[in-house]
């Protein structure tokens, strides 16, 4: 499967051949997984991926702060706001923001527009991107190299840093932050050897 791939770029296929023979698991074969799911994409999976990512530029969640706790609302703000802020630049994004969890309607028509001038072999990773950090905005920013996945991994686990410097956390969030980590890493590093 893999050998039979028309790759649109030397040096990705260098480092999927390489990571496909290396890796035993290969659920774990991050961009051997991403380049086998652009190869064989097809329209209606692509405008199904484009829909359901749209979706989360209207619940994104840096658009969602803490109620009472003022250190981290003070965070959320320092942290969030200059994404809020290259959005609006970058995007023409007019994000509300809110306190709390109830969700709100976000005037964001264009969403999927944007979306839509990804090739299939830069949909893929974005998707990955987008999914990983719950955040339409910060995985755009990766995307456009705007911000590097890790400072983007950091800002779509503030409040999970927040809680872990008051309250520790368990093996399974750990594990589950790692996982986040790692795909935003792969992700990126497929978009950056396509060019």
């Amino acid at each position: 499967m893999i050998y039979s791939i028309n790759f649109p770029s030397t040096d990705l296929q260098k480092e999927v051949l390489a990571e496909y023979e290396s890796i035993k698991d290969k659920k774990k074969a991050l961009l051997t997984r991403m380049s086998i799911s652009a190869a064989q994409l097809t329209p209606n999976e692509r405008n199904k991926i484009i829909q359901e990512l749209s979706h989360y530029a209207q619940t994104d969640l840096i658009c969602y702060r803490e109620a009472k706790d003022a250190e981290l609302i003070a965070r959320q703000n320092k942290v969030w706001n200059p994404a809020i802020e290259w959005a609006a630049e970058n995007l023409q994004f007019k994000l509300e923001i809110t306190s709390g969890i109830m969700p709100i309607e976000q005037k964001i028509p264009h969403a999927a527009k944007l979306l839509e001038e990804f090739d299939n072999w830069r949909l893929i990773p974005l998707a990955q991107l987008i999914t990983a950090c719950g955040s339409f905005v910060l995985g755009l920013m990766v995307a456009k190299q705007a911000i590097t996945p890790t400072e983007a991994t950091a800002c779509a686990l503030l409040e999970y840093s927040y809680q872990q410097e008051r309250w520790g956390l368990d093996d399974e969030e750990i594990d589950r932050q790692k996982e986040i980590s790692t795909t935003m890493q792969a992700a990126a590093k497929f978009l950056t050897l396509l060019k």
